[in-house]
């Protein structure tokens, strides 16, 4: 992991801080995150999975609609269940793939860069692009999204799988089970799109947290997105100062964290600069 990701980062420089440009009165307001890049990368991977695992279903429904005409049943039911072994496997390939990691990389440089942009902005001062906590950061991200994505192939063959078992064990229309599958498959790409939007929020959590520890910055503000979508205990943490060691408790389960940390949580940390 390390290898790779020093390969992809070859010839950045690792300074330390360099002397401010200026420095601002007050903190400026975080900026808000972008993640559409990386939601439109994993909906097409996982529009490829569902590609493959219709290779497989297909042939199943068009037997099991030749069974009803019949008003009989899939007799090879064994083979069906050796073809979801081999597409288990595919699926796996798949998503082990060097494309898929280099997606995970592209993705996880670009928030780091848009997090350096936004930070030396905000803090008023330049910031070494590539430190080794912001490394060590961006390989976290990697093993992190390397394991969900595989979790998207894996899931979405498992619930197939039991939709089919299922249907030849209770005699299911061939139109349902279609449907059922569909369904499934849309189910997918939802959870693609989460899976992305809170990755990146939590790697630009992580990132900020960093970069304001490394300028010497140790509290912030919290900072809401302001719209309806802002959960209440985010929203009655908004204006609330907080130390980078003491994240608030931000859900009902009593867990803490800090800004962007909890699940799908857009909120931003806005430093609090020394006099």
């Amino acid at each position: 992991m390390a290898t790779l990701l020093s390969a992809a980062l070859q010839g950045r420089s690792l300074p330390s801080l360099r002397q401010p440009r200026r420095r601002p009165r007050k903190a400026a307001k975080a900026a808000r995150v972008k993640t559409r890049s990386y939601e439109v990368a994993l909906v097409r991977l996982s529009h490829q999975i569902s590609l493959e695992i219709a290779k497989v279903t297909g042939p199943i429904i068009r037997e099991a609609e030749k069974a009803e005409r019949k008003d009989a049943v899939i007799e090879d039911v064994g083979e069906v269940f050796a073809a979801f072994g081999r597409l288990r496997l595919r699926l796996l390939r798949l998503v082990r793939t060097g494309a898929v990691l280099g997606i995970v990389d592209k993705h996880g440089r670009r928030v780091a860069a848009a997090n350096q942009a936004d930070q030396e902005r905000i803090l008023g001062i330049a910031l070494a692009d590539m430190t080794p906590a912001v490394q060590e950061a961006l390989g976290a991200f990697r093993a992190a999204n390397v394991e969900l994505i595989e979790s998207i192939a894996v899931q979405q063959h498992a619930q197939v799988l039991d939709l089919v078992t299922r249907a030849v064990s209770s005699g299911m229309r061939a139109q349902t089970l279609r449907g059922q599958i569909q369904e499934r498959f849309r189910v997918s790409r939802s959870r693609a799109e989460l899976i992305a939007r809170d990755q990146i929020l939590k790697a630009n959590s992580q990132l900020t947290q960093i970069r304001h520890r490394e300028a010497g910055i140790s509290e912030y503000i919290w900072i809401t997105s302001s719209d309806e979508r802002v959960r209440d205990m985010h929203s009655d943490l908004s204006g609330t100062h907080h130390s980078w060691t003491d994240p608030p408790v931000t859900n009902e389960q009593g867990d803490t964290n800090h800004p962007g940390e909890d699940y799908q949580c857009r909120c931003t940390a806005s430093p609090v600069l020394p006099a």
